[in-house]
């Protein structure tokens, strides 16, 4: 794509000077910065602004050479110098892909209006529409755009921490362990809601990759291999949460690619009595037992914690019931 400045259809104009020139505009760099998006009438003036990062309290986030879908964003930015303001106004023709790219950084920045309609390419949003209603008007007549712009920040790779959306499947790959241990790190001092998000970050990045490879092939039973003791530690971050259901989803995940993990079935019990399935609980505990001796008397410490929930249940249930009989039998 040529330059700016070959751009005659681009005019920029400098609200805000900025204060130094940034010496890291090559591939690779993170840029970050706030922008205002306004829709351009038949003359040329603004009118309703679609987008505006700074009222959202999310600035954007681009990375240089990542074939991002609207070059000129990058063109534009090129030109700036740190804490510069510039107003860009832009044809249509080079603005075609601003839907698709409002509607990523809307459900980055957290704000997606919930209409799910997951995956979205190219072609299908320009027949069927991107989920909002001020982004499909533009899908369906593309306009000419103004761009505000102020750039915050220019990082050079290695200066950044980088997201997962940036990484390469080896750099995935790469990292997964050390969140693990993070995590790990984490949860010895007892820390964890910050261990369970390096717990669900590791795990985000292994359904990544296996969606990359097909069910049953070597490479996704090691990912596979990989996700179980992840998940395990997670569902125990989870118990000490008291996030019951959450604990039962992931443990029988486990037990459904290992039937007979030990931890899985004990953790999965606890969590059962939490939501008071006791029996549920009582077969888990008993299968530990058997696969296991060495946790038998911690199977006898629950069990007869299961015998005690479970009087307390049938008393309440009797009481209950007791009260109904002759409640109804005052009855006029």
């Amino acid at each position: 794509m040529e330059s700016l400045k070959e751009m005659k259809d681009v005019k920029k104009t400098i609200v805000q000077n900025g204060i130094k020139e940034s010496e890291k505009f090559f591939d690779g760099s993170k840029i970050t910065f706030h922008f205002q998006t306004y829709v351009l009438n038949d003359d040329g003036e603004p009118q309703e602004c679609v987008d505006d990062s700074k009222k959202i309290g999310r600035p954007m986030e681009i990375i240089l050479g990542k074939q991002f879908k609207m070059p000129i964003w990058e063109k534009c930015l090129e030109t700036m110098k740190l804490g510069e303001i510039a107003k860009f106004t832009v044809p249509k023709s080079l603005v075609d892909a601003y839907p698709l790219v409002s509607k990523s950084y809307r459900e980055f920045a957290g704000m997606s209006k919930g209409n799910k309609q997951g995956h979205c390419c190219g072609m299908m949003a320009f027949t069927e529409g991107v989920g909002h209603q001020d982004l499909d008007v533009l899908v369906r007549e593309s306009k000419d755009l103004q761009f505000i712009l102020e750039l915050l920040k220019v990082e050079c790779m290695g200066e950044y921490k980088k997201e997962a959306w940036t990484m390469n499947p080896q750099e995935k790959l790469k990292i997964i362990p050390e969140l693990k241990e993070t995590g790990n790190q984490l949860y010895k001092k007892q820390q964890y809601e910050e261990a369970s998000k390096k717990y669900a970050e590791a795990l985000g990045l292994v359904e990544q990759l296996l969606l990359r490879e097909k069910p049953g092939d070597k490479e996704w039973l090691e990912l596979e291999k990989l996700k179980i003791p992840i998940l395990s530690n997670y569902a125990q971050c989870k118990l000490l949460q008291k996030d019951y259901y959450s604990v039962i989803e992931f443990t029988t995940t486990i037990l459904e690619k290992d039937k007979n993990n030990v931890k899985a079935l004990y953790r999965r019990g606890k969590a059962y009595v939490g939501t008071w399935d006791l029996d549920l609980a009582g077969n888990d505990f008993m299968k530990v037992s058997e696969l296991d001796p060495s946790f038998k008397t911690v199977v006898q410490k629950e069990l007869k914690n299961i015998n005690i929930l479970q009087k307390e249940k049938d008393q309440e249930i009797k009481s209950k019931l007791y009260g109904k009989v002759f409640g109804d039998r005052n009855l006029s």
